[in-house]
């Protein structure tokens, strides 16, 4: 038996919300390191969601200014997170919704429910923060080995 038998999709699931709201154990998100070492050194798949994750707090390391560390749950954030940054995330997140074939109105709705946000917020600061969000939007397209070529900036003109 391994140390990880028992690790379940339901124990990644909430160790992982536990590290997006703050709430983990550093213990916790180094058993959850150790768990995608052990899969990975023995050719056993990583959970999607974990995969995800690990892609989403690489971003957090280039975009928020945070430490790996801070990224992936072993060490706590210090003072009041960057307002701006994460305004810009909510409106990518919006910018890429549009990009999956999404109207406005939608994406707004899908952001909404993700970021727990009224989407009347949504709708406020997108204006605001929609250039910097297409960047953040791009680099995160390279990042997951995409071109920008094959992506229909198109549908976002009428935003800008």
């Amino acid at each position: 038996m391994n140390e990880f038998e028992d690790f379940t999709i339901g124990k990644v699931s909430m160790i992982i919300d536990d590290i997006i709201n703050g709430e983990a154990d550093k213990e916790d998100a180094q058993q959850l390191l150790n768990y995608v070492a052990h899969q990975k050194k023995n050719n056993l798949p990583v959970p999607k969601m974990l995969d995800d994750f690990l892609k989403e707090s690489h971003e957090q390391f280039l975009l928020q200014n945070k430490s790996h560390a801070q990224a992936v749950g072993l060490k706590k954030s210090r003072g009041r997170p960057n307002a701006k940054h994460e305004l810009i995330l909510l409106v990518a997140d919006v910018l890429e919704n549009i990009l999956q074939h999404n109207l406005k109105e939608e994406a707004v709705r899908i952001t909404s429910r993700k970021f727990y946000k009224a989407p009347s917020s949504i709708k406020e600061i997108f204006d605001k923060y929609k250039h910097d969000a297409l960047h953040v939007v791009k680099l995160k397209i390279v990042l997951n080995g995409f071109s920008l070529e094959a992506f229909d900036f198109s549908l976002l003109d009428k935003y800008f």
